[in-house]
């Protein structure tokens, strides 16, 4: 890796969201453009965070949905596995809660706006949302189950939170309708 390569693991990500006949052509496209208009105008960190962008942009709302779940799953493990086993103590922040659902829901919502810059229909961008929050949500749910013992009752608001996913897609669907209209 040169400093003027994305990072490896954006590069692996790529391939894995990527159809084997598309790998080949997007990537060296993505990479051509990060290497010779990207990296010199924006600098390294700018230009990684661009790459980022693009693969995210690339996903399918599965894919996508299967991301977060598995990033929120991660969260999870560390704060209710990893942490308490090595004795560290985590100090919850008041309102944590309330952060954390907020950050969810504007992510839900940041799949939607995507969603629409990309087929440019609200409805696409709903669905989207809904996918992404069931997806995710459910990984997290049966991370949940793993580690406090499985019961079938904790996928019990799996359907709420679609339904929210869902709204939250929507609403960013309009957002990128919005911001569509004032350029």
């Amino acid at each position: 890796m040169t400093m003027t390569d994305p990072p490896r693991w954006a590069e692996r990500a790529l391939a894995l969201i990527l159809k084997p006949r598309d790998r080949q052509t997007i990537a060296g496209d993505l990479l051509e453009e990060y290497r010779e208009a990207i990296l010199p105008a924006r600098g390294r960190p700018r230009a990684q965070l661009w790459y980022l962008v693009q693969i995210v942009s690339l996903m399918s709302h599965v894919q996508l949905g299967v991301a977060l779940g598995l990033g929120f799953s991660t969260v999870a493990v560390l704060f209710n596995v990893a942490f308490p086993l090595a004795h560290l103590s985590v100090p919850e922040p008041p309102y944590a809660n309330a952060f954390g659902f907020g950050g969810v829901f504007m992510l839900f919502g940041a799949t939607g706006y995507l969603a629409h810059r990309r087929r440019g229909d609200v409805s696409a961008s709903a669905i989207t949302g809904g996918v992404v929050a069931a997806v995710s949500m459910f990984l997290l749910m049966a991370t949940f189950s793993v580690i406090h013992a499985f019961s079938i009752r904790a996928f019990a608001p799996l359907p709420a939170f679609a339904i929210v996913g869902a709204f939250c897609g929507a609403l960013g669907g309009f957002a990128s309708r919005l911001v569509s209209a004032i350029r």
